[in-house]
């Protein structure tokens, strides 16, 4: 499993994995637009092999908030831990 702001690194290109935190705003990081969004969640299913198709990614809004929701959707909280993001 890759740690979540990996993944954004390889769906957004130049997105920069250590400017990213838990208060990061998702509209701020640069590249970010409902395509890549799209992509985002696709690739965070296949890593976490989990079921994000219900999920309306408008009502989360910071990075952190998507980390909080992959957690109750089960996945560990280590897999998605680097050292900025909690």
């Amino acid at each position: 499993m890759r740690p979540i702001v990996k993944i954004l690194e390889a769906v957004i290109d130049g997105a920069d994995a250590t400017a990213i935190d838990s208060d990061t705003v998702l509209k701020s990081i640069p590249g970010w637009d409902s395509m890549n969004a799209i992509n985002f969640l696709l690739e965070l299913e296949v890593d976490y092999a989990v079921d994000l198709s219900g999920l309306d990614l408008s009502q989360l809004s910071t990075f952190g908030q998507i980390c909080d929701y992959l957690r109750t959707a089960g996945v560990p909280a280590d897999a998605l831990l680097t050292q900025k993001v909690s």
